[in-house]
């Protein structure tokens, strides 16, 4: 029986707050469309004293759908746009369902 969480992921990948994705592994795997989201939180950071604000780009995906992301390998969000840079690979749930990815342009 899948739990609560997997039921609300499932929904939210298939809702029109995802967006259609294409990741890109280094090497030659090939490209892998699927489903994800964005999320874009400020991250706030102290510098000497002084609070810095720093805007991230994030993109979420089930781990089901892509289950070994890596840094410098490119993603497309949405699909057919100019490709960005993964930075940062994170799980962030316990369960470890979903990667979030950081990316720059």
């Amino acid at each position: 029986m899948a739990s609560p969480f997997d039921t609300a992921l499932a929904t939210l990948t298939r809702s029109v707050v995802s967006v259609d994705l294409v990741y890109h592994p280094a090497g030659d795997a090939p490209a892998v469309p699927l489903r994800g989201w964005y999320e874009q939180p400020d991250l706030d950071a102290p510098i000497v004293g002084i609070a810095t604000r720093r805007q991230r780009r994030l993109v979420g995906v089930r781990a089901a759908d892509l289950p070994n992301p890596a840094k410098g390998d490119t993603i497309e969000a949405p699909a057919g746009s100019t490709a960005a840079r993964v930075i940062d690979v994170y799980a962030r749930d316990p369960q470890r369902l979903t990667w979030t990815l950081e990316i720059a342009a």
